[in-house]
């Protein structure tokens, strides 16, 4: 599902200036990623929901485009820490090199992931079910 359109993207996000093609591309990607990263399904489309599907579709265009998520990122972050399919390299901040989220190899936007994780998408549940007795 696509949780936000170019309208959007280009006014109330002031994204950068995408064609349609590549708007389309790259949006549809970052939905799909923001749909793999949660545990709790999108089931209200949400200001944060929008604003981290632009984050991640900025972070997709600055890692090369298409390539970004055709496993030819412009950087591949080292993964110190993993939580699931969710990975938080812990390479130290310069100018050059940023701390990086990645999930399944593919970049993920450090801000996706925290207004995610505000709407509650991203907490992790354990639900207990009774165990049944075996039959001996």
């Amino acid at each position: 599902m696509m949780y936000i359109d170019k309208e959007y993207y280009d006014n109330s996000f002031s994204g950068k200036n995408l064609d349609e093609g590549e708007f389309n591309l790259l949006a549809r990607a970052a939905c799909d990623l923001c749909d793999a990263v949660v545990t709790m399904p999108i089931t209200a489309v949400t200001e944060n929901v929008r604003r981290a599907v632009c984050y991640q579709t900025e972070l997709l265009h600055r890692q090369g485009g298409a390539d970004a998520f055709n496993g030819l990122a412009a950087s591949t972050p080292g993964i110190v820490e993993k939580l699931g399919d969710l990975g938080f390299s812990n390479s130290p901040y310069s100018a050059s090199s940023a701390r990086n989220f990645s999930f399944g190899g593919l970049p993920f936007s450090p801000i996706a992931y925290a207004l995610l994780r505000a709407d509650g998408l991203t907490c992790r549940a354990v639900q207990a079910v009774p165990l049944r007795k075996a039959k001996l």
